[in-house]
């Protein structure tokens, strides 16, 4: 784990479902940058199946399991709406908007932004760059997690390994904690007149 002033950089180990060894996206570094967003890093193994149109069985059952997710709103050059740009729209873009919808049903932080962007000029092919707004560190970082999970576990119609209102329990609870880890580092960097650790000193 990569740690500086600015940003903090997680290299995220393979993914490795239980159905198999296949998976559609895999995330494969989480960087947290100083102002409250965080870059992912996705790579899809399959450069020619990155798109819902190769796999319209996500967005489908995804709709279904959070209705809440089909009310997004995305820019895009048609006045499409969220929904109907997922009858073909790239995989990490519908995982971006997954990441928001998963820490918006924990806590209600007001709206949060993402972007998915790519360049496989410079890029190898299937690399994707998606950044996601948070406010909890913990909560954004257990909703990439879960939502990696989702759409893989998706992908290979493995419905009977999805619970989601066990998975928002769990991201509930990682929300708590991240909450009171905040307000322990908040008072370490503020500074204290008897034990002025820093927080990496307190913690390492």
């Amino acid at each position: 784990m990569l740690i500086s002033k600015q940003n903090r950089s997680y290299i995220s180990p393979s993914f490795s479902a239980d159905e198999g060894s296949g998976f559609i996206l895999k995330v494969t570094e989480i960087l947290f940058s100083s102002d409250k967003r965080v870059k992912i890093v996705v790579e899809m193994p399959d450069p020619d199946r990155f798109t819902t149109k190769e796999a319209p069985h996500i967005p489908r059952i995804l709709f279904r399991l959070l209705p809440h997710l089909r009310r997004h709103r995305c820019d895009n050059d048609y006045g499409f709406s969220f929904r109907q740009e997922c009858a073909c729209t790239e995989i990490p873009h519908l995982f971006e908007h997954l990441i928001i919808e998963l820490q918006n049903q924990v806590q209600k932080s007001g709206p949060l932004k993402g972007e998915t962007h790519w360049d496989w000029h410079r890029d190898p092919k299937g690399r994707f760059h998606v950044w996601v707004e948070y406010d909890n560190e913990l909560l954004v970082l257990g909703a990439i997690r879960v939502a990696e999970r989702f759409i893989n576990l998706l992908d290979a119609h493995a419905l009977d390994n999805l619970n989601v209102q066990e998975e928002i329990a769990n991201l509930k609870r990682l929300a708590r904690i991240g909450y009171e880890l905040y307000k322990v580092s908040d008072k370490l960097l503020a500074g204290n007149s008897q034990n002025e650790l820093s927080v990496s000193e307190q913690f390492l």
